[in-house]
């Protein structure tokens, strides 16, 4: 068993954990745990992370689109072209 240490910092008290213990609850400083106490044990859990989402402008989703606007054309040409195959309305 392990020991961690506990740090008074100001007004608070600081619990010190290890690298190894933050790669494995895969946290990294600044991040938030889930915690619960239940029968005299702490149980320190990984909190869900929001995936982050890229940040776009207009003109950077337009340059894409006029990149891959003549790939779509073709795209579009060739769906126009196919005869239906199953039973799919037109």
């Amino acid at each position: 068993m392990s020991t961690l240490e506990l740090r008074q910092i100001g007004d608070a008290v600081v619990l010190i954990l290890p690298q190894a213990l933050l790669g494995q609850l895969n946290a990294k400083p600044g991040d938030s745990l889930n915690y619960n106490f239940g029968d005299g044990k702490l149980v320190i859990n990984q909190k869900r992370k929001l995936r982050k989402l890229p940040k776009y402008d207009l003109n950077m989703l337009l340059t894409e689109h006029k990149q891959i606007l003549p790939f779509l054309e073709s795209e579009y040409e060739a769906w126009g072209i196919q005869k239906p195959e199953g039973t799919e309305m037109l």
